[in-house]
């Protein structure tokens, strides 16, 4: 049960590392509304509003965001005892709490309205 339990709180920043792709879980709030993490790009075409997916590349130091758009590289902190990672984006500010799970190609990004960001590792 101790290897087990252990195995789970692995260092997160190891686990990061690598090319992810990132896809926005959204929520519906109303019948005509819904809500994600506002880190996810959103496209407007013909009045129709589509979130889209994204890639987050982690190095050891730094940590890229790729869109259909842009590529933008920054820093990025971790704290490996409360497993929170955090860096500043588009001039706002991100914290996300990194769920433990056990599937290792995939990881869980919680910000603190409690939206979802799922990332699958790239082969």
């Amino acid at each position: 049960m101790f290897l087990l339990l252990s195995t789970l709180f692995i260092n997160a920043q190891n686990d990061l590392l690598g090319k992810w792709d990132a896809s926005c879980v959204s929520e519906q709030v109303t019948e005509s509304s819904i809500r994600n993490c506002s880190i996810c790009p959103f496209e407007l075409k013909d009045n129709n509003a589509s979130i889209q997916g994204f890639q987050m590349q982690f190095s050891n130091d730094s940590l890229s965001i790729v869109t259909n758009t842009n590529k933008t590289t920054l820093s990025y902190k971790y704290n490996t005892g409360k497993r929170v990672l955090e860096f500043n984006y588009n001039k706002q500010e991100y914290k996300f709490k990194v769920l433990i799970q056990t599937e290792p190609k995939i990881q869980l990004l919680k910000d603190k309205n409690n939206n979802i960001v799922l990332l699958k590792q790239r082969d």
